[in-house]
């Protein structure tokens, strides 16, 4: 069963996360301005930094999501 999604703990994806913003410093403004489909730019970016860790995308998707609002 290797389809099986992954807890992840938070900081791990926190710093992912950060990661690919910094990596990609225009993703807090498209996000700002209401282009919302730049979350899954920032969660395919943040997916492939995790290295192969199958996380759950419902968190992966929250975690990114109060990452860009606290931008």
């Amino acid at each position: 069963a290797s389809n099986t999604t992954e807890s992840i703990d938070e900081s791990s994806l926190v710093s992912a996360i950060e990661a690919v913003i910094t990596e990609n410093p225009d993703v807090v403004e498209k996000f700002k301005a209401g282009q919302l489909q730049i979350l899954g730019f920032v969660m395919g970016q943040t997916m492939r930094k995790l290295g192969g860790v199958k996380a759950d995308p419902a968190q992966v998707r929250e975690v990114i999501g109060k990452v860009l609002k606290n931008k």
